[in-house]
Order: structure tokens, then C-alpha cells, then sequence
């Protein structure tokens, strides 16, 4: 989970760059707690994605980088509205502990899920 730990990191130091100290989040920015854990566990699964095409032909790296802004797209919010959800949270440590926890959680289904998947094409011959 060395992804997760980057990312947690990432977020946190640069998240604080876009705010001023003196603007006020506004209520309509924060993205709610369970929508917020659907982005992030979408964001940890396009940066792995990411990971996986450090590797690849500069065209694959290209079209990797498209998957932000569709998966913003998908989620019906923006940037703006990510980053001042960050900020929020991070000002609330003790429930961003709890998103990360649920994202974490989500993440590691998904590896027990995909393991299991390639377990059975392996039993099976494919």
C-alpha cells in the first residue's frame, strides 16, 4: 500500500497551496463523507493504474492522465470541490482517519477480489 501512503502524503502537503488562510470553505464545496470515500478510492485506483504504466509507451502514459479528469467527470465535481474537501477534512483529522479507513478497506476487497479472479483463471487454464 506504499500507493496509498504516497498519495495520503501528497494530498495532505499540497492540498494547504491552494487555499488562502483566510478564505472560509463554503458548506456547498465539501463533498460529503461517502461520496468523498467513492472519489478517493477511484483516485488510488487511476494512480495505480498510473503506476502500472510508469513503464509503458509515452502514448499509454498520455491516455492514463485522461482518467482524472473523467473520473471528476463521473463524479459530477471539480477540483475546486475536491481540494476544499481535502482541506476540510484534513482540519478534521479523526474523520478523515475514518475515510482513509473505508478507502483502505475498499482497496483491499478489490486485491482480494482480483487475486481470487486470477486464482481461478489459474486453476482453470486460462
Amino acid at each position: 500500500m506504499n500507493i496509498l501512503k504516497y498519495t495520503l502524503l501528497l494530498l495532505i502537503f499540497l492540498a494547504p497551496a491552494g487555499c488562502h488562510p483566510d478564505q472560509k470553505q463554503a458548506s456547498g464545496e465539501i463533498i460529503p463523507k461517502d461520496k468523498f470515500i467513492d472519489i478517493m478510492y477511484d483516485v488510488h485506483m487511476v494512480d495505480a493504474m498510473l503506476h502500472e504504466a510508469s513503464d509503458a509507451p509515452p502514448e499509454k502514459k498520455l491516455k492514463a492522465l485522461t482518467f482524472y479528469p473523467s473520473l471528476l467527470e463521473k463524479h459530477g465535481v471539480t477540483r475546486a470541490a475536491i481540494d476544499s474537501s481535502i482541506n476540510f477534512y484534513i482540519q478534521h483529522p479523526k474523520e478523515f482517519a475514518r475515510i482513509y479507513d473505508e478507502v483502505y478497506k475498499r482497496i483491499e476487497a478489490k486485491t482480494v477480489e482480483l487475486k481470487d479472479s486470477e486464482d481461478f483463471e489459474q486453476m482453470n487454464g486460462k
